[in-house]
């Protein structure tokens, strides 16, 4: 992962930070992060607030700019963007809406693969891994027989934001390998900087 995602994650788990705090989060020079910082301004990722210190002297703390221009950056988005606009613009949802349906029919096989034999709390963990293979980011817990998944990457999110089915795919992936009850209580295409999967045991398990 390029230094600028990881301070794009950072600043999405933990909300505003101080340079000298990303610089000791991440490892580099304080004059290291600021070059980082500065392109990530430019692409209008981030942006920096102005605060008063204890005796006056100010100091800046960075943030995610939008929900919109947060996701992972790659050189693919904006022609992903202008393919997707494309299709909805000249009535062609239906090919997303297939093309959605196409990912989650090949994804469903090979969750359902590496979760071969496992039981169910197995399966969580194994659904974790490949999420993080998938480029989504994800942390877990588990606690009181609450299985949570927070994701602070979306991969699909520009199609999101034009077909919400592309959500109900998601949650229904989770539902159908993993054999839990599935909600998500957070989505990014709603203005949240994570989205979040609560997944609980069906009665008989």
């Amino acid at each position: 992962m390029s230094t600028e995602n990881e301070i794009i994650i950072l600043l999405k788990k933990d909300g505003p930070k101080r340079l000298d705090e990303l610089a000791k989060e991440l490892g580099i020079s304080n004059m290291a992060v600021l070059r980082h910082m500065e392109k990530l301004e430019a692409t209008g990722v981030v942006e920096r607030r102005t605060f008063k210190g204890k005796q006056g002297r100010p100091y800046f703390k960075f943030s995610i700019k939008e929900i919109g221009a947060s996701q992972i950056t790659n050189s693919d988005g904006k022609i992903l963007l202008d393919l997707i606009s494309f299709l909805s613009e000249n009535g062609h949802e239906k090919i997303l809406d297939n093309f959605l349906e196409w990912r989650y029919s090949q994804q469903i096989i090979e969750y359902r693969k590496q979760m071969s034999g496992e039981d169910s709390d197995q399966k969580f963990l194994t659904l974790v891994k490949l999420r993080y293979d998938d480029c989504y980011f994800p942390e877990y817990s588990v606690r009181d027989g609450i299985y949570e998944i927070t994701e602070y990457n979306c991969p699909i999110f520009r199609i999101a934001q034009k077909d919400g089915y592309a959500c109900e795919l998601e949650r229904k992936l989770f539902e159908n390998t993993t054999g839990f009850d599935v909600e998500y209580t957070h989505r990014q295409v709603d203005g949240a900087y994570s989205c979040k999967f609560i997944l609980r045991k069906k009665p008989f398990d």
